[in-house]
């Protein structure tokens, strides 16, 4: 069966075949959808939120940024952000991006007990438990990330050196509002969302999806994993 991109707009289609498809439901019920259309064993659809993420890459005149999750976990456990930076490099790799990547709160390396600094605070743990091959950095405001001179004066023992080009959030709100600032006031070209964690069979549009981003999301769709992921 050939891939498909399922959009939240409401139009009906029939399901499968090698067109984009689109389906008015929540994100939920979309994915259970999917995981009915798709040749995936059983157990996937219990394991579906906690290894699929949603990936924005956003085209900028200064160059690319990735942010996470922008659809699937609402408020995701340290397990899964990490997962999210993890998913989120490698496919920065894939496009000839080196990662760098920001995790992003409204806490700067550990100055606010809050909940979402908590959680940051634990999923680095785990991303520096695991030794992984991608330079990493947080917890630390949005800001902070993208202004190298600033995070030198927050923090001078910073992992990594240069802006960050891989933004994970600590919740999909936050991860979601900041794609579409940067769509419609900075004038980014958004490619996905895309859904990882699925094999590249499936990947997600939004209602305001432009047919630039439909024949975008269908080239990734229709790529074999070998080339793509």
């Amino acid at each position: 069966m050939a891939s498909s991109a399922f959009s939240l707009d409401f139009i009906k289609a029939g399901l499968g075949g090698d067109k984009v498809k689109t389906l008015g439901a929540p994100i939920f019920i979309i994915m259970i959808l999917v995981m009915m259309i798709l040749p995936v064993p059983p157990f996937v659809l219990d394991l579906f939120f906690t290894f699929n993420i949603a990936l924005s890459l956003m085209v900028l005149e200064d160059g690319p940024l990735f942010i996470a999750d922008t659809q699937v976990n609402p408020h995701p456990t340290p397990e899964q952000i990490a997962l999210n930076a993890i998913g989120a490099a490698r496919h920065a790799k894939r496009f000839g991006v080196v990662p760098k990547v920001a995790l992003c709160s409204h806490s700067n390396f550990g100055n606010l007990d809050s909940d979402s600094g908590r959680r940051m605070r634990a999923a680095m743990e785990i991303l520096a438990d695991r030794e992984v091959d991608f330079m990493f950095e947080g917890e630390m405001s949005t800001d902070a990330a993208l202004d190298p001179e600033l995070r030198e004066r927050i923090f001078p023992q910073s992992r990594f050196e240069g802006v960050a080009n891989i933004l994970i959030f600590s919740f999909t709100d936050a991860a979601n509002v900041a794609r579409n600032m940067l769509r419609y006031k900075a004038g980014g070209l958004e490619v996905g969302p895309i859904l990882m964690g699925m094999g590249n069979k499936a990947h997600i549009v939004t209602p305001s999806v432009t047919a630039r981003g439909l024949l975008n999301i269908s080239a990734l769709a229709g790529t074999p994993v070998g080339h793509y992921g």
